[in-house]
């Protein structure tokens, strides 16, 4: 019998990286009997490697959705373990409750099994990393804001989640792994080893790693500096200020001139915790098989700590303007290449112009 596997995240967790991962490394895995089916689905932010996206993408469009179906019931005739991943099934598990029980329904038609993939991330660094993403993109909240959102914890109810998950497929077809570097196994002990463990797969140098490193973090006066300057359409696209944001950050890093303040003091995170100390007790407990008081996480909670949380003018306007360089720097990147283009056309078209004049005298 074949096994589907369905990895929903959680987001923050470092999905990008591993969905262009297997993506990378699908012909080395399907030689290992693990396939990674491509379905054609190709939208704005969420690329091929999100091979689970048409679930909530085709929600309520019947025929592309079966038409997903019947592709996936092909892969699963012909391989016997096959693995889809999107971290958008995770936070629309609220709003379109059904997903998963749609495709228990379907893996139970095509005679195969469901397991589904889960990894958690201590929710004090899982909601700054979240806030942090906003911050790069377009939003204006703080993180005080985001703290207080009750709406928000929602998602960090990892045991709610899982129950609502278990009453489809049951505890023992969930596989919960921990998002933390001392809790990865495998070689190498990276995300990459630890999901391949799963399938009692060993990374080796085989393997293909992505070329780039997806959703770094950044200094705490730059994600500051980008959360203020939200307020004007102009900075609010991520897509522009990726690159740039990175030339700040390593400014900042080389001139060594900035502390990190603290935002989100040990004292604060050690509270925030607390509300969800018993949930990952239980977690730890029932789906990790911990022994009786060992915590789901390892590592001390700790944040940074000092005297004020606010930064300066100064230190903001030392960024902007690193930020203003590196827009300088970026649109002369560009420039340079559209000239290089211009001129790469003049030529080309000079040359067969030549050629063509040259062709009338040999008549």
């Amino acid at each position: 019998m074949s096994t589907l596997y369905l990895h929903i995240g959680m987001p923050k967790t470092g999905t990008t990286s591993l969905q262009h991962f297997l993506t990378d490394n699908r012909y080395r895995l399907r030689r290992q009997d693990l396939e990674v089916p491509q379905f054609g689905l190709d939208q704005k932010g969420a690329g091929p490697g999100r091979n689970a996206h048409w679930m909530t993408a085709y929600y309520d469009d019947e025929k592309n959705c079966n038409d997903c179906y019947t592709l996936l019931g092909k892969r699963l005739k012909k391989y016997g373990r096959v693995v889809i991943t999107d971290e958008g099934i995770y936070n629309d598990l609220f709003d379109k409750p059904d997903m998963i029980s749609r495709l228990k329904k379907k893996t139970d038609e095509f005679g195969a099994d469901l397991k589904i993939i889960m990894y958690v991330r201590r929710q004090d660094n899982y909601i700054y990393s979240a806030w942090s993403q906003r911050a790069k993109m377009r939003y204006t909240e703080t993180l005080d804001d985001l703290l207080g959102r009750e709406s928000y914890y929602k998602r960090m109810d990892y045991l709610d989640i899982l129950n609502r998950i278990s009453n489809i497929v049951g505890d023992e077809n969930i596989i919960v792994r921990v998002y933390e570097s001392g809790k990865f196994e495998g070689n190498g002990n990276s995300i990459f080893s630890d999901f391949l463990k799963i399938f009692n797969i060993e990374f080796t140098d085989e393997f293909e790693l992505p070329e780039k490193e997806f959703n770094t973090s950044l200094h705490d006066v730059v994600l500051e500096t980008k959360r203020r300057l939200n307020e004007y359409p102009e900075f609010r696209a991520m897509w522009n200020f990726n690159d740039i944001l990175r030339y700040a950050e390593q400014c900042v890093k080389e001139e060594g001139k900035l502390k990190n303040r603290p935002s989100f003091s040990t004292e604060k995170r050690q509270e925030f915790m607390s509300r969800f100390d018993a949930q990952n007790a239980e977690i730890a407990k029932r789906f990790m098989h911990y022994p009786e008081g060992q915590p789901l996480f390892d590592e001390p909670i700790k944040g940074i700590d000092g005297e004020s949380d606010e930064f300066t003018e100064e230190e903001i306007f030392y960024v902007m303007t690193r930020i203003i360089l590196g827009q300088q720097i970026k649109y002369k990147e560009e420039y340079d290449l559209k000239l290089y283009h211009q001129q790469h056309d003049y030529m080309f078209r000079l040359k067969r112009k030549i050629g063509n004049i040259t062709a009338r005298f040999k008549k």
